[in-house]
């Protein structure tokens, strides 16, 4: 198991993609449901987030970030 630094660490860039995804959505003026709202700042998965991310700076809709 990591230790714990380690694990918080990931915790708070995970916790920050997820705060730069919120961001993009609300200054694009894109808004998102209170479910997808929840489901993004709970994730922390970096390399998910940071997909999403790309996604959020081109989509039209939220919707279409989400498309796996």
């Amino acid at each position: 198991e990591l230790p714990y630094i380690i694990r918080y660490n990931r915790a708070r860039y995970a916790e920050g993609l997820a705060e730069e995804l919120l961001h993009i959505f609300d200054a694009r003026g894109i808004a998102l449901s209170p479910a997808v709202r929840s489901v993004i700042a709970r994730n922390r998965e970096p390399e998910k987030l940071k997909r999403w991310i790309r996604g959020a700076r081109i989509a039209a809709s939220g919707d279409e970030v989400f498309i796996e």
